[in-house]
């Protein structure tokens, strides 16, 4: 077919014929060469075997580009076939699609939850991809660097959780401190009032967006001796007093920042 390409045919056999075969090639000056190496003591077989059928779909819908791909294949009796989806779908508008596993029918095993299975067809077979549908919960901060990351979350998950913002962050000799979460402009605080870090029991009812906030760890801005970042960290406001108890364990605001210990828990 090309000066330096040759094709041979074999003829249609009946099913259940065992062919056996090597391929010789000689040059014009006598040289010769075969394969397998060694033929004709050594040679390739293959048995003409009936089709079968891999039907190959996919739960809510075709998603990704899986190997064998959608749709129905005609396939020799008796080989492996080998499997495999994509992990995940790309990303658009915050939303993804993560392979769940597969299920099967025929000679596909009953289910599983990777993205790959292997198999021996002998018989036609259905196998199923199931996907589940994520949304991108993304972290950033304030200002922009700090944290730069997201996390996907199954619809409706309510387990969510942030990656745990540093305390502490120095920008251009600029010491920074964390003064809390908060989850689409809303502060993500305990029952006391206080930020919590990672923020977690986050609802993923849609795509989420997540700002960790600093500030300069020497700014006070309203000249109490408390700084602003200690005061929005633990009261959600500038406004506590540097004079009230707020925990009760005869320290005040002020000695409790200056000890860095948690002004609403009197254990500390």
């Amino acid at each position: 077919i090309a000066p330096d390409r040759f094709a041979a045919v074999i003829p249609a056999q009946p099913i259940g014929t065992v062919i056996a075969y090597y391929l010789r090639a000689t040059s014009t000056d006598g040289f010769s060469a075969t394969l397998p190496a060694g033929a004709p003591v050594n040679y390739f077989t293959f048995a003409v075997t009936p089709a079968v059928q891999l039907t190959v779909t996919a739960s809510p819908s075709s998603i990704g580009s899986p190997t064998p791909p959608y749709g129905t294949h005609d396939l020799p009796t008796g080989i492996l076939v080998n499997a495999a989806a994509d992990a995940f779908s790309p990303p658009a508008n915050h939303l993804r699609y993560r392979c769940n596993g597969w299920s099967g029918s025929g000679d596909v095993p009953s289910s599983g939850s990777s993205n790959t299975v292997g198999f021996l067809i002998r018989h036609s077979s259905i196998l199923k991809w199931s996907w589940r549908k994520e949304y991108e919960l993304e972290q950033i901060s304030a200002p922009a660097g700090i944290i730069v990351t997201s996390t996907w979350w199954a619809i409706g998950a309510v387990t969510a959780r942030t990656v745990a913002a540093a305390a502490e962050y120095t920008i251009g000799g600029t010491g920074f401190c964390f003064t809390g979460w908060t989850i689409d402009g809303l502060r993500r605080t305990n029952s006391a009032g206080r930020a919590i870090n990672p923020a977690t029991g986050i609802a993923m009812t849609t795509s989420r967006v997540a700002v960790a906030d600093y500030l300069p760890a020497d700014r006070d801005d309203d000249n109490d001796g408390l700084a602003d970042w200690w005061e929005l960290f633990y009261f959600g406001s500038m406004n506590p007093d540097p004079t009230d108890d707020s925990d009760g364990d005869w320290y005040n605001n002020g000695e409790e920042f200056l000890d860095r210990s948690d002004p609403s828990d009197a254990s500390s």
